[in-house]
């Protein structure tokens, strides 16, 4: 017997619910958007950029410019952790994977918003 990897298939195995996969394929979507507009601009960004918005105004904000692809990693892992939780506790309640899904794309797109912001303060 010939086994072959389906992405669509596993996709709908770990997660059934339409809605729930749906997010998750836009936080992925997100996270794609965020490597390609890292590539598109890396050439052209300073070896600092403004990252650590937490920090007092100044050099304490600043990072290498390989610290911007911890933005798209951390969407990444978003996702995968709350992927791993919603298989978790799916069988409790069947509330938890779909809010652990809204979440992974409300994250997603606040990483885009945050680096849209880092890079649009850097050209303008």
């Amino acid at each position: 017997m010939k086994r072959t990897f389906n992405i669509s298939k596993t996709a709908e195995e770990l997660v059934p619910d339409k809605l729930s996969r749906a997010s998750y394929w836009g936080a992925i979507g997100m996270v794609v958007v965020m490597i390609g507009g890292i590539i598109l601009v890396w050439g052209k960004l300073p070896n600092v950029v403004p990252l650590w918005f937490a920090e007092p105004w100044g050099e304490a904000r600043l990072a290498n410019k390989l610290w911007l692809w911890l933005i798209p990693a951390t969407g990444l892992g978003t996702v995968g952790v709350n992927v791993l939780l919603a298989k978790v506790t799916g069988k409790m309640a069947l509330i938890i994977p779909r809010v652990l899904a809204v979440a992974a794309g409300v994250v997603s797109l606040t990483l885009l918003l945050g680096l849209y912001g880092v890079i649009q303060s850097l050209f303008i």
